[in-house]
């Protein structure tokens, strides 16, 4: 439909639109009448794939009779992880990569994805002494999750060779309240012993955080700071939670 002179799509489809002029030359140009997409958003706006492992993202949109509905898919850099054509997204190497989908009406959504170790989890009740732990280098936090009635007397980490690397101490953390410690492997720490000493059920859960910068902004719940334990200009990302705990 016309009206005074601007053309308006009633549905989806291909029509010519003609024009006289007062001198009675006439025009005309084929038009295609697509349903345009008001919403397109990737599930989550950032994730975490751990190493080997994968993850599908999805793009949600409207409304469902969008015309545009085939999806593009790409990775800022394929080395750390790739997505395939239907938003399975492979973590290969620790970092962050963007995933970006497209849709040919110009619509786009990046979706952050950090590609990490997997967690080393524990549990336990009492005291307990945890041999062969293996670490790569990095930066490293491990928390440590409390039963109602527990407390940490302490949790001392040894490298292979008996020498002592960290400790954490408290007195008395209880209902189900969480404690981090961090420390830095300058090098692969092999036959490591984890020590722990708390009255009542426990779980450790050791991460290695992503040290590093990117080539492209990070936006969202993400937080790069400044990192002394990895040296002048590097960052490490970590979640909020744990920011009270990193010494800038």
């Amino acid at each position: 439909e016309i009206i005074n002179g601007e053309f308006i799509g009633k549905k989806e489809g291909n029509v010519k639109v003609s024009a006289t002029s007062e001198s009675g030359v006439t025009t005309s140009k084929d038009v295609y009448v697509y349903i345009g997409t008001t919403k397109f958003e990737i599930n989550k706006k950032q994730t975490t794939v751990y190493l080997n492992d994968s993850e599908t993202l999805v793009v949600n949109f409207a409304p469902s009779n969008a015309t545009f509905k085939d999806i593009k898919w790409s990775s800022s850099d394929s080395s750390i992880a790739t997505v395939d054509s239907n938003g399975v997204v492979k973590g290969l190497k620790e970092g962050i990569a963007k995933i970006t989908a497209s849709n040919d009406e110009g619509k786009k959504y990046t979706s952050y994805v950090t590609v990490k170790e997997q967690p080393i989890i524990f549990s336990g009740n009492g005291f307990d002494e945890i041999n062969n732990l293996n670490l790569t280098a990095g930066v490293y936090t491990a928390k440590i999750l409390l039963a109602d009635d527990s407390k940490i007397n302490y949790v001392y980490l040894y490298n292979n060779n008996g020498a002592f690397l960290e400790s954490v101490f408290s007195n008395g953390n209880k209902n189900n309240d969480s404690v981090f410690i961090k420390w830095k492997a300058s090098s692969t720490l092999n036959n490591a012993k984890l020590q722990v000493n708390i009255t009542g059920k426990w779980t450790i859960i050791i991460e290695k955080q992503i040290v590093g910068k990117t080539d492209f902004e990070i936006e969202g719940d993400y937080s790069y700071i400044s990192e002394t334990l990895v040296g002048t200009g590097s960052y490490v990302k970590i979640d909020y939670e744990l920011l009270s705990y990193i010494a800038e």
